[in-house]
């Protein structure tokens, strides 16, 4: 594996020629009037441009987003992988009165501090029929634990998969013909994750942040159904979610069918229980 640093800082001349002379491509952008500019570009570690950048960074205001690159055999080898969306499209809608969490959640338990505590009780709602091109799946903004589907890739390959489906509401209430919510209902626990961790002081939930270096955590366990979500929670601040862990068999069959809208990558590998933890 090997990591993409995504990183963004206010505009240096110097910088960006620097940049430059490693072959590092830096795109530019002017913010509002009498902001200046801001420029950001892309190295990848291990590099010998990575181990200049970082040593040109140490000093300098900057955001670093790091994603990890798997490699193909990693992909293939992985008993489980998790399901992130890659096209996140649109927000979830609010009903006439109230706000869209609480219309689709049961939040009587959820802490306010930490966001822990809360399920799903109804339809999400969005603003209409989702234009898919050549995606078949999606994810919402704000909503980075639950995948919605074209109604015949449900068919396809989570209906034979064991999984149901949800419907998904317009902003008016009405059920839309051409997506579905896949429901994941099974959770699972997982090894400790290599993430940094926080406890809530209001409610002493363990949270994680979400795994941005390496694999996420392997399962601890055997999983009935081949889509599972986990109880461990990521998230920073009130949010909080339960990644979707995908089986190696439906996985490659959502890669021969080069599904667009989501991505998997591998997770470590799983173990069983110890005995102890067995009920």
């Amino acid at each position: 594996m090997r990591f993409k640093h995504h990183i963004s800082m206010r505009f240096d001349a110097s910088m960006r020629d620097a940049l430059a002379a490693l072959d590092v491509d830096v795109v530019v952008a002017p913010l509002p009037p009498g902001g200046g500019a801001i420029m950001a570009f892309d190295v990848i570690e291990p590099s010998n441009e990575w181990r200049a950048v970082r040593r040109s960074l140490e000093h300098v205001d900057h955001l670093d987003m790091l994603s990890t690159m798997f490699e193909p055999e990693e992909i293939e080898g992985a008993e489980w992988l998790v399901l992130h969306g890659d096209w996140h499209n649109g927000y979830p809608v609010e009903p006439k009165r109230g706000d869209w969490f609480d219309s689709v959640y049961d939040t009587r338990a959820r802490c306010p501090a930490c966001g822990a505590g809360w399920f799903q009780l109804a339809p999400f709602r969005i603003r209409g029929e989702p234009k898919w091109g050549r995606r078949r799946m999606f994810q919402l903004n704000w909503v980075f634990d639950e995948i919605f589907v074209e109604p015949a890739l449900w068919r396809e390959v989570f209906e034979p998969a064991g999984l149901t489906c949800r419907p998904v509401l317009s902003a008016r209430g009405v059920q839309l013909q051409n997506v579905v919510q896949l429901a994941v209902d099974e959770r699972v626990d997982t090894r400790e994750p290599s993430s940094r961790s926080e406890t809530c002081t209001d409610c002493g939930t363990i949270k994680y942040e979400p795994v941005t270096r390496g694999m996420y955590p392997g399962i601890v366990g055997v999983p009935k159904g081949p889509i599972v979500k986990t109880r461990t929670l990521f998230g920073s601040g009130a949010e909080a979610r339960n990644p979707i862990y995908v089986r190696k068999d439906l996985a490659d069959e959502l890669r021969a069918r080069r599904i667009r809208g989501a991505v998997l990558e591998p997770t470590e590998p799983p173990r069983l229980p110890a005995r102890s933890e067995r009920h």
